[in-house]
């Protein structure tokens, strides 16, 4: 079993647990400001958010210029959703089986005269026939997730940027379940804006995330928040109006964020960048495919059918057995402190690359006896 309370963690798609090195971190910030009060707290910004934007920047190849500090993926959806100059009649792609933090804000558009195209999905799979035929000359956005939370389907993002941009389509990923655990290039991919929490695979606290939003896209989005940390102005004490914002994603932060999970972000972002995500993915996946190939030879069935889709592995896989419900073995699993997620019954692994492959092991073994 785990030495951490003997507890097997794979629900990393839920949430993350955080590493010591993190919460030893966000400790020292709270002694600063325990000690120092607000020039702390400045001195602690001053030094946090340049590096959080950094560390942003080089995990998804992007300048720092172009991220924003938020509060969790859906903020960073609203903003672009919310921001973007929509004329009645405008269109957006969506896949048929999102998470509904990647539904919601768009859906919402439709009090602006927005239409919503839903994309046709087996098994969490999504073909590229199926979006060329939807695509209409109002399209304008592609908003679809980099992994499924339920399939662990692993969109093509090289492909579909591509395709977005022959058709002059702006490219939105959700990144929830893969910033972190799989590599992303936002100027590779052709991604016009991103939108991610960092409390699954970055493995930060709960309540902050980033948004990318690309120097192209920037100029159009109108933000939805207004203070005085999004202006750029002189005085800041003598208000007028019309005022100015932040030419940058700085626009978008428009007053005092918490900064003890940003401190947690960044440390969190340094131990990923530092190892590599390419690494990362290997371990992860690697342990993924072990409980696939496993878990079929004692009768499990997996949501994402490989044979309908040519395997590419995230840190996601959702299975349910042909005889025993999900929800019984979900209780069996965690009567053994082993922890993952129920979901549309299935359940669902998602071991991060700190899971031994004892636990892997201890998984199958568990499932065996009880079957």
């Amino acid at each position: 079993m785990s030495s951490s309370q003997e507890i097997i963690y794979s629900d990393t798609a839920g949430v993350s647990r955080i590493q010591p090195s993190v919460i030893s971190a966000i400790n020292n910030y709270y002694c600063t400001h325990a000690t120092e009060g607000k020039v702390g707290i400045k001195n602690s910004t001053q030094n946090t958010i340049p590096s959080l934007k950094n560390e942003i920047s080089t995990l998804i190849n992007c300048s720092s210029e172009e991220i924003a500090i938020t509060k969790n993926t859906t903020e960073g959806i609203n903003i672009i959703a919310q921001g973007y100059p929509w004329q009645p009649g405008d269109r957006i792609l969506i896949p048929d089986n999102e998470y509904p933090a990647n539904v919601y804000p768009w859906l919402f558009l439709k009090n602006k005269g927005v239409i919503i195209d839903y994309i046709p999905t087996k098994n969490g799979v999504i073909a590229l026939e199926d979006i060329n035929q939807l695509i209409h000359s109002n399209t304008k956005i592609l908003a679809l997730s980099h992994v499924g939370y339920l399939s662990g389907y692993t969109a093509p993002l090289n492909k579909l940027g591509e395709l977005c941009k022959q058709n002059d389509i702006h490219f939105f990923v959700d990144a929830a379940q893969s910033a972190g655990v799989l590599p992303i290039d936002v100027k590779k991919s052709n991604i016009t804006a991103l939108s991610t929490c960092g409390w699954k695979w970055i493995m930060a606290p709960v309540g902050v995330g980033f948004l990318y939003c690309s120097k192209a896209l920037l100029k159009n989005i109108t933000p939805v928040y207004v203070g005085a940390d999004a202006l750029d102005e002189v005085n800041i004490y003598s208000p007028k109006y019309p005022f100015t914002f932040f030419q940058d994603s700085r626009k978008f932060e428009y007053s005092s964020s918490t900064l003890s999970v940003a401190i947690g972000l960044n440390k969190a972002l340094e131990i990923i960048n530092t190892i590599s995500v390419k690494k990362i993915e290997k371990q992860t996946t690697a342990h993924i495919k072990y409980l696939d190939e496993a878990l079929k030879n004692i009768g499990f069935n997996s949501y994402l059918k490989h044979k309908e889709e040519p395997i590419t592995r995230s840190g996601i896989l959702s299975v349910k057995h042909k005889k025993i419900t999900s929800e019984e073995l979900h209780q069996k699993l965690l009567s053994h402190n082993i922890h993952t997620a129920l979901w549309h019954g299935y359940i669902r692994f998602s071991p991060s690359y700190l899971n031994s492959k004892e636990e892997s092991s201890e998984i199958v073994h568990c499932l065996t006896k009880y079957l």
